[in-house]
């Protein structure tokens, strides 16, 4: 007699839409756009008689708003297990002082998203940061960036400004300027009674003019 057999395939295909309904849109082919056809792979079945799960990861570039999937079996001897739809994000990050959210990649894989970022607490911009968010989720190419504003000292590993005791100037020291630059004992003569100045008082009888520099006695 004549040996029957069945496909080892089948197709996968996706629908965009801006505006959702209540019915999924009806099967039409020329509707739908195929993103591949998905095969069994090297069989169903190893050696030891286990079964054998083949993984598809295939990527689209979505350009509205919503996407409906189709799975189109036409015989095919294979079961399908498990879904998983999902899209790629460049992590939330600080770099330079300047913390940058959770971006989504572009629409094509190709595509890179330029993300600005917003400075950390105490901080101010001294030339507007960016970054590039790749289509592999991979973050490239910072440019820009924040400085702690006078009276705060920058934590690196931490990449923070803030108003604590590890951040801000101790009483005793100072800093006057935005930037990377670290506290310094007050000059003689001269006193920072609390955190967070940005220079320090003259005792009595001392004085410095206004254009001196901020740690000159």
């Amino acid at each position: 007699g004549n040996a029957l057999s069945c496909k080892e395939t089948f197709s996968l295909l996706y629908y965009e839409f801006d505006a959702a309904t209540r019915e999924p849109p009806p099967w039409e082919t020329d509707s739908y756009k195929l993103i591949g056809r998905i095969a069994a792979g090297d069989g169903r079945f190893n050696a030891n008689s286990e079964v054998n799960i083949n993984i598809e990861v295939k990527s689209i570039p979505v350009t509205k708003k919503g996407v409906y999937f189709a799975f189109r079996d036409q015989g095919a001897c294979i079961s399908l297990l498990a879904i998983k739809v999902y899209y790629i994000t460049c992590p939330e990050v600080t770099i330079n002082f300047a913390h940058f959210p959770v971006t989504p990649t572009g629409r094509e894989v190709t595509l890179i998203e330029q993300a600005t970022g917003k400075c950390v607490k105490n901080a101010e911009v001294v030339e507007p940061p960016t970054y590039l968010c790749k289509g592999d989720g991979k973050w490239t190419l910072p440019t820009g960036a924040c400085k702690c504003k006078a009276g705060f000292e920058p934590d690196f590993d931490k990449q923070t400004c803030n108003a604590s005791t590890v951040s801000v100037c101790p009483s005793g020291k100072f800093k006057s300027d935005v930037g990377d630059d670290l506290c310094q004992p007050c000059p003689e003569h001269s006193k920072a009674p609390n955190s967070g100045f940005s220079e320090c008082i003259c005792d009595t009888d001392y004085y410095r003019a206004p254009n001196d520099p901020k740690n000159m006695s």
